[in-house]
């Protein structure tokens, strides 16, 4: 008599409905290139800044001019703090609409340019993110487009209960980050990626926010 009631409870259980949060883009990025552009532009012999500040370099940078500006790192970090003009003025995601000049010759360019038919641009920014690190359960504003560089098979994207490993391999992906989510990396190694954030939609714009407009899945 137990054991049967222990069924039929079980059968009664539901399972709640599960969003596919992440979508494989049509877009496919030469592997080697992107490899060859990451040890170019992270290079401080090639360039004036000072590597990877918390994880991060900018490869886009807004129109405004104030003073402390520095082009590689004003995209980088959290926004809630990009406070300019004596706090006067708040930086907002739509201001990175400009590609530093000094990288237009480098495949990253290429890559800005391809997913900008899709897409209006903003943040653009490479991400080294260490080994056995994981991010804090947070939420972003909007859309952000993925492509890994170097991967491993410990690192893990997560929102809410689906979890995601994107593989490097010249694929990209947009990713709805708007609810809460994390991201691991729990191999040995580095994990190294290519992170846009997405301010608008073209025409047959592919969007994780929409069912309709999804076309593809992991």
């Amino acid at each position: 008599m137990w054991s049967r009631k222990l069924i039929m409870s079980y059968n009664k259980r539901t399972v709640p409905s599960v969003k596919e949060w992440v979508i494989k883009l049509p877009f496919i990025f030469d592997i080697d290139k992107l490899i060859e552009a990451w040890d170019y532009v992270s290079d401080t012999n090639n360039f004036d800044h000072d590597g990877f500040i918390d994880g991060q370099l900018g490869l886009v940078t807004s129109e405004l001019e104030y003073e402390g500006k520095n082009d590689w790192y004003e995209c980088t970090g959290s926004m809630r703090h990009l406070y300019r003009d004596k706090g006067k003025r708040l930086l907002e995601e739509k201001d990175f609409i400009v590609f530093n000049p000094l990288l237009e010759d480098t495949y990253f360019y290429y890559v800005y340019n391809e997913l900008s038919t899709m897409y209006d641009i903003g943040r653009m920014r490479l991400m080294n993110f260490p080994s056995r690190m994981c991010l804090s359960w947070h939420e972003d504003l909007n859309e952000r487009i993925h492509v890994p560089i170097i991967t491993n098979s410990g690192c893990h994207l997560v929102i809410e209960n689906n979890v995601y490993h994107l593989p490097a391999d010249g694929s990209s992906y947009i990713a709805d980050v708007t609810p809460p989510h994390t991201a691991f990396n729990g191999g040995w190694d580095n994990r190294y990626n290519l992170l846009l954030d997405v301010l608008g939609y073209k025409d047959g714009a592919i969007s994780a926010l929409h069912s309709g407009n999804r076309n593809q899945y992991i």
